[in-house]
Order: structure tokens, then sequence, then C-alpha cells
């Protein structure tokens, strides 16, 4: 396995000069072109396997992420299936006694909802040597105090012990023929992820479901036609499973993938990433305050990040004020001013942290309740014979466009409600770990509101919405919809990020890659494209059974339907199974993680780094 891992990735120097990695060649005979090369042997720790990168991902040097999920990820949706049964059990229900910690495939425990400690210790490092071109015989390697003697041509493992030093490298014949030297010194770098669903990968389950083709009759034995047969009560092959299943945080996610190409492209670079990024996260209501998810989460995402940064619990820094959710009650959230709250001091981080990534701010303006309020009927509207119903649940469910502007645009009474004001809260608390702006990495927020000619999403039977016709199938985006949401959300959220004070850099190259992928994007045959599986009168129509549905499979749109998110995500009967629909699919986040490893790769990867 080893000789495997070692053959897909050749040395890349980092850190040093070009000639520092080159080894020499001192023999008293004629060189016969011997050279040392070497990498780590586990790059990425949040994987517990160091193989895994490739043996389980099928990460490989020199394929792009977006070539790796149309090539690997679509022709294979499960392809974590070795991971259903370490992320199959239940929140507080023995969940510890299921199974041993070592036996999940990640430093993410879902038991604890903590990562392991040894994602965050430097050190010490095991390192594969090999020497090119080797000669018969055998040979001593060694690095710094490190030795062992092998055969010249095998590649020998080496302990060392710290990052950032350079350990003298050497090969040489026993028998004294010939001696090669250079020297190893490992990068080691801790990535921080915090955000919404746009950065936990909502939709995107790392084992999604896998459905039995039945039922096909209602409880009196009544052949079923349309998609009635999903909210029937039927058996799944296997349910949906989760790297974190609360906040539905998935290995497919951008911040994972970008810092496991990373990882990959670096092979003396060690890589961890710590992704405490939440669906339905806010700055006040996840980032400062524990979310409220089922009841609450453990810790917020701050917190979470500063038991892992500072030594002392309590914090040592300088105290600042945070912005929290207010109250919570049936509405949505807004925000208060928080309470006082500390970070930690310099001298009292055990951990570095080297860069945070995140996306922030589209929960901050009610993103998904204007585009509910967009898709279905009974939104802000009134609508005769449904108002009595369902009036009581729309202040939690649904917000006009301009509601969501007038955050933005800081026009509204409550100051902690204004996006600007959480935007400077989530600075303060960045700071407070150690993480300086130049370190902070803000993705932008694509639009999913484009055809693949960039023309906006208008109303069609085939828009991937067949779910809901069990409440009320003319849900639907029309033009009128899309566009006021493109002028009045999309658009102003978009400029207020790149317009941003605090000196994040902006992560946005994918928008415009992303511009003919919308929701309502197709290449040839609309109706095939966004087919689900129906039945009329008990039969499959075209064969097209739910066991044939593949969540990963390759579309023009790179963003989730209702229906898409019903066959990958079904969690058992529900009169409207669509939480998740609307968010970026595995290929938009593997697109998006692209420009954030070009941009992780110019703050960390020298520019004459072969």
């Amino acid at each position: 396995m080893l000789h495997a891992f070692f053959k897909a990735a050749a040395a890349v120097a980092l850190l040093l000069p070009v000639g520092c990695l080159q080894a020499q060649i001192t023999t008293p005979q004629s060189s016969q072109g011997q050279a040392i090369r070497w990498e780590v042997t586990q790059r990425f720790p949040l994987l517990r396997s160091g193989a895994a990168l490739q043996g389980a991902l099928r990460l490989r040097r020199g394929q792009s992420l977006q070539d790796w999920s149309r090539d690997v990820l679509a022709a294979n949706s499960n392809l974590l299936e070795s991971f259903t049964k370490a992320y199959t059990h239940e929140h507080g229900k023995g969940c510890a006694q299921s199974i041993a910690a070592k036996d999940f495939p990640t430093l993410w425990n879902p038991c604890t909802e903590r990562y392991d400690d040894k994602l965050f210790e430097r050190g010490p490092y095991e390192i594969l040597v090999e020497l090119t071109a080797a000669p018969p015989g055998r040979c001593k390697f060694s690095a710094g105090a490190e030795e062992k003697v092998a055969g010249c041509a095998e590649k020998v493992v080496l302990k060392v012990s710290s990052p950032d030093i350079a350990y003298p490298l050497s090969v040489e014949a026993v028998d004294g023929g010939f001696r090669a030297v250079g020297e190893a010194r490992i990068q080691d770098i801790l990535l921080v992820a915090f955000g919404d669903s746009f950065s936990s990968g909502e939709s995107n389950p790392d084992v999604p479901a896998l459905h039995k083709d039945g039922p096909v009759t209602q409880g009196d034995g009544q052949l079923l036609s349309g998609v009635r047969w999903i909210d029937s009560p039927h058996r799944l092959e296997r349910r949906a499973a989760w790297l974190d299943s609360r906040c539905h945080r998935s290995l497919f996610s951008w911040p994972v993938l970008a810092a496991a190409r990373l990882a990959v492209e670096n092979p003396h670079m060690v890589v961890r990433v710590a992704s405490w990024a939440c669906s339905g996260a806010e700055i006040t209501d996840g980032f400062y305050s524990p979310q409220l998810r089922d009841g609450a989460l453990r810790q917020s995402q701050f917190m979470s990040a500063r038991m892992v940064v500072c030594k002392n619990k309590d914090g040592s820094g300088p105290p600042f004020e945070t912005v929290e959710r207010l109250g919570d009650g049936g509405g949505l959230v807004t925000g208060k001013k928080g309470s006082t709250v500390k970070g930690c001091a310099a001298a009292d981080r055990s951990h570095r942290v080297d860069a945070a990534m995140f996306t922030f701010g589209g929960n901050d303006i009610f993103f998904a309740p204007v585009l509910m309020d967009a898709v279905m009927m009974t939104g802000t509207r009134y609508v005769p014979g449904f108002d009595l119903l369902y009036k009581p649940l729309r202040k939690g469910v649904v917000k006009r466009p301009e509601d969501a502007k007038k955050r933005i645009d800081g026009k509204v009474e409550n100051p902690y409600d204004r996006l600007a004001v959480r935007y400077a809260s989530l600075q303060a608390g960045l700071n407070a770990l150690g993480i300086a702006p130049e370190r902070v990495f803000q993705v932008q927020y694509p639009n999913p509101l484009h055809d693949t000619h960039t023309k906006i999403c208008d109303i069609s039977p085939d828009d991937g919405m067949d779910v809901v016709e069990k409440l009320q199938r003319v849900a639907n985006l029309t033009e009128d919809e899309s566009q006021r949401a493109e002028r009045l959300v999309i658009g102003p959220l978009t400029q207020r990020i790149k317009d941003n004070p605090h000196g994040w850099k902006i992560v946005d190259a994918h928008v415009e890659k992303m511009a003919t992928h919308g929701l309502c994007a197709f290449n040839t045959d609309r109706a095939k494209e966004f087919a689900m599986p129906r039945l009329a009168a008990g039969t499959w129509v075209n064969g097209f059974k739910p066991s044939d549905y593949q969540h990963y499979r390759d579309t023009a749109r790179w963003f989730r339907t209702p229906d898409d998110v019903a066959m990958g995500m079904y969690e058992g009967s529900s009169l409207l199974p669509i939480q998740g629909a609307f968010h970026p699919s595995a290929r938009a986040h593997a697109v998006i993680a692209d420009e954030v490893y070009e941009a992780l790769k110019k703050t960390f990867v020298l520019p004459d780094a072969p």
C-alpha cells in the first residue's frame, strides 16, 4: 500500500530554495544519477488513514477537483460507502458504545461532536524516503538521528519529530560505493472553517440515501401514481449518512476538499483542517450562540475553535462583545448585543491557526426564507383558502426580498440585525483567536438563478419540484420572482462581500463558472435531466426506478432541486422533504474548492516550488 501511495505523489519543494531538496551525491566512483526523494506519509490527518486520500476519496495529484467530481464521484455515488457503518448511529443513544472511536474513518467523533486532539498535534511524522536510480545492494537510510538499513531500491519509512526544521537526509551504500545527501523540512498548517450550509456541504451527504423500488401501492392496496410513493412508508436500502449528521457537514464540502487537494499536491506538507460549519448558522445563531437545531449544538462555532486554540479555556485575551441570537421562539432569529467573551493572548495559544475560511451572511439576511417565498405559493402573498392555515407559519418560514435588502443596507431598527455589524463582530472573534485578516478567506455566494445560457430561471413543468405535489404542485420560480431575488438580495449581498472593510481575501472566481449551471440549467433534454421516479398506476414511468437514482451523477445544474434532496437525503415520511434544496451540489463544491485551493496555494506554497 505504501508503494502505491508513494507512486501517486512525486516530491515537491516547499519552504526551501530549489536546490535544498535536491539530494547531492558524493561518491568515490562516478555518479549514476542517484537522488533522494521523500514525502510525508500522512499529509491529511482529518482522515485517520494516511492512504485514504487516494484509497477512499481517490484524489490524484495533478487533477482538479472539478475533474475529480466529474470523473470519479459522478461515476460512483457510493464512493464512501465503506464509511457507512461508522456514520450510522443515533446521537446520545449508546453512540459511544456502538463503535470504537479508533474505528471512525475521520478524527471527527460524531458521538462527542468534537475533533480528536490528535488532529491538532504537530509531529512526530513519518516520511517515506526513496533513492532514485538505485543500484543493487544494501544502503543505510538516515533522517537526522533516525537510521535504517534496507535494500537500496526500497522505500523506507523514517521518523522526524518537528515541522519547519531541516533534517539532513542521506542514503549511502553499506559497502561505501556512494553517498547521496539532502534535506527534509515539513510544513504543517492548520486550517479552520466556519459558516452556514454553503460551507457545511448541505445536500451532499458522504453516503447518500439508496432507495428500494417501492412501495407501488397504498396501505389499502390501491396502486400509486405520481411521486406519492416517497411519502408512503417504505424501507431504504441505505439511509443518508454524514460526517456530522446534525449540521449536515460533509467530506464533500469545499473547505475539506480544498484542504485535501493542498495536501495531495504537496508531498512535503501536512494540512490539518477542522470545520465547524453548520447548516442554518448565522453569525448570531451559530458562530456565537449555540445553534438552534435539534435543541442546540453543544457549543458555538467560536467556542469550539477557542477550545482548540487556547490553553486557558476561560480565555486570556482582551474581552470583546459579540452579537448573539435574541430569544428562541418560533420566528426567524434576530440579533442582540452579546455577552463579553475572551479569546486568548498569543502566549496562551496551544495551537496556531494558519488560515480561516467561511461563508456567512446568507442566513443573516434571510436568503433561504426569500427563496421559499418565491417558490411556495403560500409565501408572503395572500392566497384565498390557504391563508387561515398558513398565515401563522409564514413569519418563521418566508421573507420578502425587501426584508433581506434592509439588513444588507443596514436600514433596520435593530443594529444587531445589520449585516455590517455582524461581519464586524465576526472579525473581532477571528482576531481573538489570533487569525490575522489577511489569513481569512471569505467565499462568495454563487447565484443559483440562471440556466445554461445565463438566462434567468422561469416557470417550467420540469423544474425538479415534483415532490412538492403532495402539498401544492403550483410551487415554482417565476421569472419575476427570480429577478426580484437577484436584484434585491443576491446582487446587493455579493457587492457587500466584495466591499468588506476587514482585509479578508474574497474568493469569487467560481461565481462566473457557475453562472451557467443554476437551478434551471440543462443540456439537451430538460424533462429527462430533471426526471424524478414516477408511478403510473403502480408502474414506473419509462422504467426509471428509485434504485436507478444516482445522487452524484453529472448534470448541467450545480444546485439541488427539491427532488434531488428528497432522493439523496430522504429521512422518512414527511410532508415536504425539501430541506437542503437550492444548495450547491458536490460538483459546485468541487469548483469552489479549486478556487479556494488556488488562494491557499498562493499563501502557503512558494512560487518557485516545483
